[in-house]
């Protein structure tokens, strides 16, 4: 876009990049930054921004392996019921509610989930227990990021034990994991150009 100097506005990148991705939820926030919700209508992507609360910190936890998005994607069922669709959109509204407001404690009931992570999190060794672990740490909620197999864990930024215990604890876990502890990012995607 700077290159070329076609001058499109960050919605109409929003557009371009989602029409390629197929969905809004990576994409708007590498663009815009902060807490974002995002829904594709027809082909207008609708979104909200808020600033990321601050009190918030994230316990990122990699392994060296990798699981394919298609295979990820194979194992989830073809239907759900309306049972567990009505609990995981009330789950998504509490996280909403929680991330906008810095109320950690709606993130334990806002990180269950019965769409995904209990049909993916056979194929991430270790997800268990690293899951067990960081709750017993203290972490306000626990997630499969996408796919996977990456997991996160929404601290409070003045913990001081889940860095080191958890550090200590994965090195004794198979699958070469590693932890990094971020902030989230309220300025999205920048370019500079360099002379």
């Amino acid at each position: 876009n700077i290159m070329s100097k076609a001058n499109f506005s960050i919605d109409d990148l929003i557009k371009i990049g989602t029409s390629i991705e197929g969905h809004p939820d990576n994409i708007v926030p590498a663009f815009i930054g902060g807490y974002t919700i995002s829904s594709l209508e027809d082909d207008t992507v609708i979104y909200f921004r808020q600033e990321a609360y601050d009190g918030f910190k994230y316990g990122v936890m990699i392994p060296e392996f990798t699981l394919s998005t298609s295979v990820a994607r194979e194992v989830l069922p073809k239907t759900i019921s309306y049972k567990d669709g009505v609990f995981n959109i009330g789950k998504s509204a509490l996280l909403s509610a929680a991330m906008i407001t810095g109320n950690g404690k709606l993130l334990e009931y806002a990180c269950k989930d019965r769409i995904h992570q209990p049909y993916r999190q056979h194929l991430i060794p270790g997800f268990e227990t690293i899951k067990s672990m960081a709750d017993s740490l203290g972490a306000l909620g626990s997630f499969l990021s996408g796919a996977g197999p990456t997991i996160v864990s929404v601290l409070n930024s003045d913990d001081s034990i889940f860095e080191k215990e958890m550090s200590k604890f994965l090195q004794s876990t198979k699958g070469g994991w590693t932890l990094k502890i971020v902030k989230a990012s309220n300025t999205g995607v920048q370019a500079r150009t360099l002379s």
